[in-house]
């Protein structure tokens, strides 16, 4: 019996197929928020950040854009340099706002699970030379991230996560565990 495996490109679309499914069943929630919040600001829109990490979603260095769609629910979407490559990810938030003592101040608590796709360029990531399957890879990612952001938009934070290779030679290599990440990153909300 032979098994067959997946594309990465077959598991990137099916993950931004039900991301885009999810988001969309939320609409009826942000309408039903939006009329119940008639005259309050629940925070801006959207948020571009500059990240720097070890293993994270969007490589080494790279930036991320997020849109919000309701109070708690987002979805971010980014790119970068990692050590396979360059790649982008994506993944969809569940978002907390916390008290802080700045009124004006937002603190807020996200956890999010997504993919990314690393292209695995020979020329770009440092370790691409020790992977013999030129195939992009799959990477399966799951955090938690915390943002200061203040009232004219600026933004600072950090997230914990971990990360898996789901596709070809890698993960056979690093194995089946997951590994950790962490990064820092800072932007602007608008």
């Amino acid at each position: 019996m032979t098994t067959q495996q997946c594309s990465p490109w077959h598991i990137l679309v099916a993950l931004m197929i039900a991301a885009v499914a999810m988001l969309a069943s939320t609409t009826a929630i942000a309408q039903e928020e939006l009329s119940d919040t008639q005259g309050t600001d629940v925070g801006l829109n959207l948020a571009l950040d500059v990240h720097g990490s070890m293993g994270g979603p969007n490589g080494l260095v790279g930036l991320s854009l997020t849109g919000n769609f309701t109070e708690h629910i987002a979805l971010s979407a980014g790119g970068g340099l990692g050590l396979t490559g360059n790649g982008f990810s994506l993944m969809p938030r569940w978002m907390i706002h916390l008290n802080g003592p700045d009124p004006t101040a937002m603190h807020m608590l996200s956890f999010g699970a997504g993919a990314s796709l690393f292209n695995r360029d020979p020329f770009v990531g440092p370790a691409s030379g020790f992977l013999d399957n030129p195939d992009p890879i799959v990477w399966l990612n799951a955090e938690a991230h915390y943002v200061y952001q203040d009232a004219g938009g600026t933004r600072i934070g950090g997230y914990v996560g971990v990360t898996q290779a789901i596709h070809n030679d890698l993960a056979f290599k690093v194995g089946r565990d997951a590994l950790p990440y962490f990064g820092f990153f800072t932007g602007m909300a608008f």
